[in-house]
């Protein structure tokens, strides 16, 4: 879902023309990147990241959201809250 949700908000809100997606999985740890070339976010505690945010702290994870030249959101999910 959160990957599902990242997308839809480049789709509504970015104007980019490309995202790239990387998942890496570690011993520890579940690693989701998301970057697009839009036009980026203003304000990281922005409403259409609140959902994604509400996620990944579920999961007792961390959100990282750079933005500019596009935007890049980072996730990491510990794997033990997952088995």
């Amino acid at each position: 879902m959160i990957f599902r949700e990242a997308i839809n908000n480049v789709i509504k809100h970015a104007h980019a023309t490309e995202v790239i997606g990387e998942l890496k999985v570690h011993e520890h740890q579940i690693i989701l990147k998301i970057k697009d070339n839009g036009v980026g976010i203003e304000n990281e505690d922005a409403s259409n990241l609140k959902s994604i945010k509400e996620r990944v702290d579920y999961l007792n994870g961390k959100l990282i959201v750079q933005s500019n030249n596009g935007t890049l959101i980072i996730v990491e999910i510990p794997r033990g809250d997952l088995l």
